[in-house]
């Protein structure tokens, strides 16, 4: 059994390739998947969590992506990560355990890349700006697979609560041909750009429905929980929305909870997911004017897709 961690899988991962890999999977029968959750709460009343995430291509992979979240970590003197775990991949045909692989990394290219697959079928192929809201883990691999599928990007805008962090990633990214420029102005920032991307852990709209000119695509990746909100009620009601899946969304994430609880939207003006979009089940963006609207959920099947991605490069890389 192969112990994968984030050096190796740096070293053969593309986005280009899981990119086409994601959308070769989601032309396939859909997977099983479940959730569990453990919490358990500490002295300081913190709730620390366990959570698993299992997916199974019948006959051909099986996994479990177990991992650690413990808030206090990123304050103790030892700065442990708030977020740990690992991703056991089995083959799914005999149940062998193949390889156990690094989830931090994992996840990250998996976020990245499910997004920038939605942004394949939804944002507008002649887009030239991005905004980035938040320069936390996430911001860099989205950037750039967002990046590999819209090669017309010349300027990147980074907005951030804390500008220092902002600052320190354009200057981590700066490169020939494409300008990082440190947003201080979102409300500007977001009305300039034609795709915004928001990866943050905000409970409250950060994302106003006044500052969203026509044709922009809004990647919502952040809201992850039933009661965390990144986009307002009233450009939810504006843009065609699309999920990366029905199951893992719908019923679990704010974005979409809230504004139908509330009466905004109803279930039935989801458009599609990305099993639809790469089944071409859904076209997609119907005009250039159009505001898309993608909710990156996640989901164990996703983490599946991506660890055998990483197991078969690696195997490849190897021989």
């Amino acid at each position: 059994m192969q112990i994968l961690d984030e050096t190796v899988i740096n070293k053969f991962l593309t986005y280009e390739s899981l990119i086409d890999h994601l959308e070769k999977c989601h032309k396939k029968p859909k997977y099983i998947i479940d959730d569990w959750l453990l919490n358990s709460g500490n002295d300081n009343h913190i709730q620390n969590e366990f959570r698993h995430r299992v997916a199974w291509e019948p006959n051909k992979w099986l996994g479990i992506k177990c991992v650690t979240d413990f808030p206090e970590n990123i304050s103790k003197p030892t700065k442990k990560p708030r977020v740990q775990g690992v991703f056991i991949l089995f083959n799914g045909e005999c149940g062998t355990p193949e390889a156990i692989i690094d989830s931090q990394p994992l996840s990250n290219w998996k976020t990245a890349c499910d997004s920038a697959l939605g942004s394949r079928f939804l944002s507008k192929r002649s887009a030239s700006s991005l905004l980035m809201i938040g320069a936390g883990t996430l911001a860099e691999p989205l950037i750039k697979a967002h990046l590999s599928v819209r090669k017309n990007i010349q300027i990147i805008r980074i907005w951030n609560r804390s500008i220092s962090k902002a600052h320190a990633l354009a200057k981590k990214l700066k490169s020939n041909g494409t300008d990082f420029i440190v947003a201080e102005n979102l409300p500007e920032a977001a009305y300039n750009s034609e795709i915004i991307v928001s990866a943050t852990r905000s409970t409250s709209p950060i994302i106003l429905s006044e500052w969203i000119r026509p044709g922009t695509h809004i990647d919502l990746v952040g809201a992850f929980t039933p009661d965390m909100r990144e986009a307002e009620d009233k450009i939810i009601k504006r843009g065609q929305i699309f999920v990366d899946c029905r199951e893992t969304t719908v019923d679990k994430i704010g974005e979409l909870i809230l504004p139908i609880e509330n009466g905004t939207i109803k279930k039935e003006d989801i458009c599609a997911d990305l099993f639809e979009l790469c089944n071409h089940i859904h076209q997609g963006r119907k005009k250039n004017t159009a505001i898309t609207i993608f909710k990156n959920g996640g989901g164990g099947h996703l983490d599946l897709m991506t660890a055998s991605h990483i197991f078969e490069k690696f195997k490849k890389f190897n021989n």
